[in-house]
């Protein structure tokens, strides 16, 4: 059951989603490091998939950086990211480019509260 859901990024936060997931919390900060990294060269595959018409490719990326942020509690991610994956399932291209700008906001503000607690991805 998931209890932890993360707006923001804070020391305490962190603490209560390693604790929920059986990690220590410099594990779980590890994690949100290779998140970063892998989310950011994802949305940028994202935008080259929409971009490019390729349903697929931007179906399976989507899905990939919802499900690793729902499982890491990344809800200022995970949100965009369900919205996003909605909307291209759905195939509402014209609801594309305001969805994208939010999971990229989100991801934004997930990368920044990071590097401010010495995170980088």
């Amino acid at each position: 059951m998931i209890s932890v859901q993360l707006h923001h990024l804070t020391h305490a936060n962190m603490r209560d989603a390693a604790d929920e997931l059986g990690l220590e919390t410099a594990q779980y900060q590890e994690l949100v490091g290779v998140f970063l990294t892998r989310t950011s060269a994802g949305i940028r595959e994202l935008e080259a998939a929409l971009e490019g018409g390729d349903d697929a490719a931007a179906k399976r990326t989507i899905h990939e950086i919802k499900g690793t942020a729902l499982n890491m509690r990344l809800t200022m991610v995970a949100e965009p990211s369900v919205a996003m994956e909605s909307v291209i399932k759905t195939a509402h291209k014209e609801q594309y480019p305001q969805r994208l700008s939010a999971l990229k906001a989100g991801f934004d503000l997930l990368a920044s509260e990071a590097r401010s607690l010495g995170i980088e991805g």
